[in-house]
This record gives structure tokens, sequence and C-alpha cells, in this order.
């Protein structure tokens, strides 16, 4: 299964679109919507391309024209609800901030557009368990949005307002933290600002990198 990409506009795709052309894609758009809620209710086996065209109130024919398979339309629901656009205007207001305020609003941004996207992260996670196919989407997914957040911790380092560090842990550890509150329900507040505390001051009582010597040592050595 080919992973959606983000790709430039062509000229063509510049162009101001036809009647025709914009009737096409608000029924294209219809079909993905209808997929989403359908796949996230009974899942992708589960759901069928006759349940939606029944609910679109067309042809099983005509979602054919627009997708070969159940799987390019999967594909296009990852594509249409993707988190990237929204995921790039956070991260351009959290670079308009210090680190301590960027962080959280980073965080709690990612925690609303993970909300907005539940059904659509209820889809991923669940098929990535049953299909090897949909494991490497979601790994590619990944991929992108550590490439993406990550230039933004990488930027932050090289300011000097953070440490070096491995910015991949720092990452998994906000997602996957973000993605369990969305799933079971839970608010963000106020674990979401602890867990970014605690992220950028650490937990150790100790101002170093190393282990606290031995007090008992120290007194011999003394």
């Amino acid at each position: 299964m080919a992973q959606p990409e983000t790709r430039p506009e062509s000229r063509d795709e510049r162009r101001t679109p036809t009647s025709r052309e914009q009737q096409a894609e608000q029924r294209r758009n219809q079909l993905i919507d209808i997929a989403l809620d359908l796949f996230s209710e009974k899942g992708v086996d589960g759901a069928t391309i006759k349940e939606i065209a029944a609910q679109a109130d067309v042809a099983q024919g005509l979602v054919y024209h627009y997708f070969d398979s159940k799987e390019a339309l999967l594909l296009a629901v990852i594509e249409r609800h993707g988190p990237f656009a929204p995921l790039r205007v956070l991260l351009a207001q959290a670079f308009s901030q210090p680190i301590h305020e960027g962080l959280h609003t980073l965080a709690h941004g990612v925690y609303r557009i993970m909300s907005e996207r539940k059904k659509l992260l209820r889809i991923v996670l669940h098929e990535a368990m049953l299909r090897p196919e949909m494991r490497q989407i979601l790994l590619g997914v990944r991929a992108q949005l550590m490439t993406t957040v990550g230039a933004y911790l990488d930027t932050r380092i090289a300011q000097g307002e953070l440490r070096s560090h491995n910015t991949e842990v720092t990452m998994h550890t906000l997602a996957v933290t973000i993605g369990s509150l969305v799933l079971a329900g839970f608010p963000p507040d106020p674990f979401l600002d602890d867990l970014v505390d605690t992220l950028l001051n650490g937990i150790s009582a100790v101002p170093t990198h190393g282990v606290q010597p031995d007090d008992t040592q120290t007194k011999t050595n003394a």
C-alpha cells in the first residue's frame, strides 16, 4: 500500500477549478468523510463499499470511480484528515515563544489536534495491529511527525534553550502520553502541564548528568 505524501501543487492545480471539478471534489470529500465514520465504527474490514455508497446516496460504481479499492479510500482518509497542516501552524506559533511557553503550547495544541482526529487515530492504531501494510503507513506518518517536531527541538538546542539530548525520546514521550489521554477521554489539565514541566526540569535533584558521589567516599578522600 502506497503511503500518503505531501507534494507541491502544479500549475494546473493552482488554476481556478470549473464548477464540474468543484462538484467532483465535494463528492470525493463526502465519500472520504463517510468512510472515516464507518471505518472508525466498524473497522476497515467491517465497513463495505456498499454501505459507503448507500450513505452517500450514490451507486457503488461511483465510489470506485474515485477510489479503485477500499485501501485507496483508507489512504485518502489519512491524507484528508491527517495532522500535518494544523501541526505546521502550531509549530509556527510555538517558534515565536520562549521554549517553556512554546513547549506548553505545542503539547496542548497536539492534544487538540489529536482530539479533533480521534476517529482517525483509532482507525490507524487498530488497523496497524491487523495489517502489516498499515503498520508501515503508521511508521511513515510517525517519521514525518518526528522530523517536523524534531526540527523545532533541534532549533531550540542550537539556540541554547535546551541542552543536547535525544529529541526522539522527548517527542515519543509527549506523543504516546497525549495519544493515551485522548483515546481514554481524559482532559489535558493538569497532567499535561506537569509532564512538560518534568521534561523541561528533569526529575533529578542533582544538577549534573552523572551519579551523585557517595557521601562516605567523599569524606574518606577529604
